[in-house]
């Protein structure tokens, strides 16, 4: 698993967006910034400058929440509930 967002297969629904977020995780170390931040940092564990953390909450991918900063999207928890979501839908097949 990288730990980096930047090297993951990113899928992105935006129907009326003008530019989509992939770009702007792959720019600089922001894919490492946003792993950093996946379980919740306080701002001084996260690195980067005050101008990417201000581009990746104007993309909405990172929002404060109290003194930590966190991704806005569903990362590492989204593999479990994938699993558990196919079982549901194809019941005794393994793939």
């Amino acid at each position: 698993m990288p730990a980096d967002f930047a090297g993951w297969g990113l899928h992105c629904f935006c129907p009326g967006a003008t530019r989509t977020p992939q770009a702007i995780v792959r720019m600089d170390d922001d894919g490492r910034l946003l792993w950093r931040a996946a379980a919740g940092a306080r701002r001084g564990a996260l690195g980067g400058c005050d101008s990417q953390i201000a581009l990746l909450e104007a993309f909405r991918l990172l929002a404060r929440d109290g003194e930590d900063w966190r991704p806005t999207f569903p990362s590492v928890a989204a593999g479990p509930l994938r699993a558990a979501a196919a079982a549901v839908v194809a019941p005794g097949r393994r793939g």
